[in-house]
């Protein structure tokens, strides 16, 4: 959209905006790079930013819960290997429950592997999205500079 003109400056050509823009006249370049290029990173890196936090919850509350199940495990072999040791049935039962909590336990070691991946994956996107923000800030400036020296041609 080309812009009709600026109050108190008079019927210029268009050129002469973006000249007056780039002097930061009017907050241009001198003000700040890339407005909507900083807007966009901002709400990227938002989103990137909560989706590594709340995968670094489940991985807090996945060790919380291993240390819990550990702790269970460790009382029920204490309790096996008791000096009088429990009769036959309770026994068993024990045993049961131990080898259901060590299932547990491996599955958690899995899960765990899987989320460090997602962390591991959300850090390499958070490096991925700032690499790009700054190449996008770069090329913006440089585009604005080759606006302003074609302009000053005429």
């Amino acid at each position: 959209m080309r812009p009709r003109g600026v109050p108190g400056l008079g019927k210029q050509p268009p050129c002469s905006y973006v000249l007056l823009w780039f002097a930061g006249e009017f907050g241009g370049a001198n003000s700040f790079p890339a407005r909507g290029e900083d807007n966009r990173y901002g709400k990227e890196r938002a989103k990137l930013v909560a989706k590594r936090a709340a995968v670094s919850k489940k991985v807090a509350a996945l060790k919380a819960g291993d240390a819990a199940l550990q702790q269970q495990i460790d009382e029920l072999n204490a309790a096996l290997s008791a000096d009088p040791p429990p009769d036959q049935d309770d026994m068993f039962a024990m045993m049961d429950q131990v080898g259901t909590l060590s299932d547990q336990l491996n599955q958690d070691t899995y899960k765990l592997q899987d989320l460090g991946d997602e962390l591991e994956a959300a850090d390499q996107n958070l490096a991925a999205a700032k690499k790009l923000h700054l190449s996008n800030v770069r090329n913006t400036l440089k585009y604005r500079k080759q606006v302003a020296d074609y302009c000053k041609r005429f």
